[in-house]
């Protein structure tokens, strides 16, 4: 029987170690003696170098975990919501979706509101160990801000509505001014009732406009 034998030195490491991680950082992701000495200012603050490896590690974070805010969120908003909506503020009174003006509006603002509590509470539990965690971080969920970017989209069409409404309004009021000059001279019953619609149709298109304008 012969023996051979290979002359070369292998290390394994330790068993969990991760390469270029636990040198520097503990399994909680907090900083070793070694990681103090190279991601840290002596005051104590993350230097520039410290800042990238802790910014990329929330990004990863941040991939990995935002479904599981967004289903966290979802799961505490029913009741959060639901409090709005029983509020005196809101109880018993219609959301006109369709022509959504001041009212829509600050409901929209009280909901989101109501929102991004819930998703900074549940960002903090999952990313708060983060040194570059804040709240600014929160935009880079995909759901986070819905009814933000909801807020806007209202206003948009709270002032395109508007602006159709008033318009509409100056044409009938235009052409209910030169019938009345013409009822003057020559009243008919065909144009009174022509009046009467106008009039009425103004006075609806003028509480519209009112209503649409923030």
């Amino acid at each position: 029987m012969s023996w051979e034998y290979n002359n070369y030195l292998a290390h394994f490491g330790i068993f969990g170690m991760k390469w270029g991680v636990r040198r520097y950082q503990n399994k909680d992701g907090s900083l070793t003696p070694e990681g103090k000495a190279r991601y840290q200012n002596k005051d104590g603050s993350l230097n520039d170098e410290g800042k990238k490896l802790y910014q990329k590690q929330l990004d990863e974070s941040i991939k990995k975990n935002w479904a599981k805010v967004h289903n966290n969120v979802a799961a505490r908003s029913g009741e959060a919501y639901a409090k709005i909506n029983e509020s005196s503020k809101y109880k018993g009174k219609k959301i006109d979706w369709d022509n959504p003006g001041k009212f829509e509006l600050t409901y929209l603002k009280d909901i989101a509101k109501a929102n991004n509590k819930l998703f900074e509470e549940e960002c903090q539990k999952i990313f708060g160990n983060n040194p570059m965690w804040d709240k600014t971080q929160i935009s880079k969920l995909p759901t986070a801000h819905q009814y933000d970017r909801m807020i806007e989209d209202i206003k948009e069409s709270a002032d395109r509505k508007y602006k159709e409404y008033s318009g509409a309004a100056d044409g009938i009021e235009y052409t209910l001014n030169r019938q009345k000059e013409q009822y003057k001279k020559n009243p008919s019953e065909r144009l009174r009732r022509s009046i009467e619609q106008n009039e009425k149709d103004l006075k609806e298109l003028r509480d519209l406009a009112k209503r649409t304008k923030l």
